[in-house]
């Protein structure tokens, strides 16, 4: 399968476009003093994140009004349409309002249900990831792999939230780390 029979150029297009648009409202915001609201799901929210998401609906409005939409700060529509669009603006809002680099835009795209891409960009260090349905990942443009370890001893095992799993979920998750840690790496969980 190639990349346009997978995702149409046009469509790969706007994820670009919409990444681009989404850094240059996000940016000006970091490490500044911003209100900080809080969601129904006790989750923080900033005008950085609704701008963002607000002007990528926008985007996909304009080009493509047929698409749905679910998006993290202004819900879903058209949800059943041929292609629907996947947005957080800020995915890690918790570590953007700490000035932390460990956040990013997720845009995805869904073809009947079935996720054709997948993006994640960082509008600060500019690094983009890129995975698109039958071609070969990118970070930046280059390709990436995974490291190819099959030993569970040799793997690396990380979250950023781990506070955001349900106990069933970090229990095994702790389990898996340990795990990791007692086959033979020198030192211990982080």
């Amino acid at each position: 399968m190639t990349q346009e029979q997978s995702c149409p150029p046009a469509l790969l297009a706007l994820a670009h476009a919409m990444a681009d648009a989404a850094a240059d409202l996000i940016r000006p915001h970091f490490r500044k003093r911003l209100e900080i609201d809080t969601k129904a799901d006790a989750s923080p929210v900033t005008i950085a994140d609704r701008d963002a998401e607000a002007r990528m609906r926008q985007m996909i409005e304009a080009h493509f009004p047929d698409h749905g939409i679910r998006g993290e700060e202004f819900g879903s529509c058209r949800t059943d349409a041929e292609w629907v669009w996947v947005l957080d603006p800020i995915d890690g809002t918790k570590s953007f309002v700490s000035g932390s680099l460990a956040f990013g835009t997720q845009i995805a795209l869904l073809h009947r249900g079935v996720p054709v891409l997948g993006m994640i960009n960082q509008p600060i260090t500019g690094e983009r990831w890129l995975g698109v349905s039958g071609v070969q990942a990118t970070l930046n443009g280059e390709p990436i792999r995974t490291s190819g370890r099959t030993a569970l001893n040799q793997a690396i095992v990380y979250t950023s939230a781990l506070e955001q799993f349900d106990r069933k979920r970090h229990d095994r998750f702790t389990a898996l780390a340990a795990r990791r840690y007692d086959r033979g790496l020198s030192g211990g969980p982080p």
